[in-house]
């Protein structure tokens, strides 16, 4: 959805998981809300490869 979405899907979804942002120097900084967050560490604890989402086409 946030790929191929428009700009206020994109808009929506950005500001459900994301709690503050900020563009300083060249850094890009997020603060994710605590839902989020949690869901970011289990991932990042359970020795995934990456923490991403990946996206997979869905088949008709």
């Amino acid at each position: 959805m946030f790929l191929n979405g428009s700009v206020e899907d994109k808009r929506f979804i950005t500001q459900t998981v994301l709690s503050n942002a900020t563009y300083y120097d060249g850094n890009f900084d997020v603060e994710l809300h605590p839902a989020f967050d949690t869901l970011f560490r289990l991932a990042k604890e359970s020795n995934h490869q990456n923490s991403t989402i990946d996206v997979k086409e869905q088949t008709v």
